[in-house]
């Protein structure tokens, strides 16, 4: 089998220069394609293997043994990156996109306490980090996967198929699947062009609490022209698409979505953020995930001290 690099699977990622030193990492090999049945054996001795990416022109879905590791980091991406680095034999698989129409991919999950979207830059990244300092809480922040199989799917609400559903819930339940002992919750920061899909993504999920971090337009769209977000085109309009993000939101119900300013994202008000999750944890939990705030959210490993 050939080699290949991670980032054909993952084409969004830019490597910076606090990861060049993983690039000698970044080589596995060329994954197995299994049938639906082949991967299902796999499911069964493999507690670590979940979906991890999409490749849209071949309508494969890609899947990783990531074994019992625990993601600390602020985005999915770089969950992955470290783990290559710490474990050179990766073992992978790539399966037909339709298996996610087989519901005996989801044994064995955690079903999702909350989702968390956000407009960008309105310290969604610190509260993902926040819940993840807690080896109870399973974090999927910015999954790739989730992100590309939006467009394969028929999308707008009026135009929701039961398979559509069927599709997206099944992929988010096989990544969440129940890798480690003390993952006793699961929670997903959605990126933030996926409140445009917010309608199929609650049809999948209509029971799930979901939370929308807002900020005024004109600091968000400051932030991101200090550093431009990965979704940004040439020929967009940022300002455009942040007011798209903002009028999604504020167009879906307050018992669907509620609505929170990032301001409110602080260690003193977390337990307050959490009871929209219902989740009330005890005071050692709670001072752990506080603890996350001391530090610079896009920093990994708590190496930077946050400046206010």
């Amino acid at each position: 089998m050939s080699n290949i690099n991670l980032l054909r699977f993952f084409p969004s990622l830019s490597v910076k220069p606090s990861f060049s030193i993983l690039l000698c990492y970044m080589m596995i090999n060329e994954p197995d394609h299994l049938a639906n049945d082949e991967l299902l054996n796999e499911l069964q001795q493999r507690k670590g293997l979940i979906p991890v990416s999409i490749d849209p022109e071949k309508q494969k879905l890609i899947w990783t043994d990531l074994g019992m590791y625990h993601f600390y980091e602020g985005f999915f991406s770089k969950s992955l990156h470290v783990y290559s680095s710490l474990k050179v034999d990766i073992v992978s698989f790539t399966t037909s996109l339709d298996i996610l129409e087989d519901d005996r991919i989801v044994s064995d999950f955690i079903y999702p306490a909350g989702f968390i979207f956000h407009a960008g830059h309105c310290r969604s990244t610190a509260l993902s980090k926040s819940l993840a300092r807690s080896r109870k809480n399973l974090v999927l922040s910015e999954a790739t996967a989730l992100s590309q199989i939006l467009p394969l799917l028929n999308g707008g609400a009026e135009l929701i198929t039961g398979r559509d559903k069927r599709m997206y819930r099944n992929l988010v339940l096989a990544m969440c699947k129940h890798r480690v002992q003390t993952h006793t919750r699961a929670f997903i920061k959605f990126t933030s062009h996926n409140i445009h899909s917010f309608d199929l993504i609650h049809a999948a999920f209509p029971d799930v609490p979901a939370i929308f971090l807002s900020r005024d337009k004109a600091e968000i769209v400051a932030s991101f022209r200090k550093e431009p977000p990965g979704w940004l085109k040439a020929e967009d309009d940022l300002e455009e698409k942040v007011q798209g993000f903002l009028t999604k939101a504020a167009g879906i119900p307050y018992v669907r979505l509620t609505q929170i300013d990032h301001l409110a994202v602080t260690p003193e008000n977390l337990s307050h953020v959490l009871s929209y999750f219902n989740i009330d944890p005890d005071e050692t939990e709670l001072e752990l995930m506080r603890s996350q705030f001391n530090y610079d959210s896009k920093v990994e490993f708590n190496r930077k001290i946050f400046k206010k």
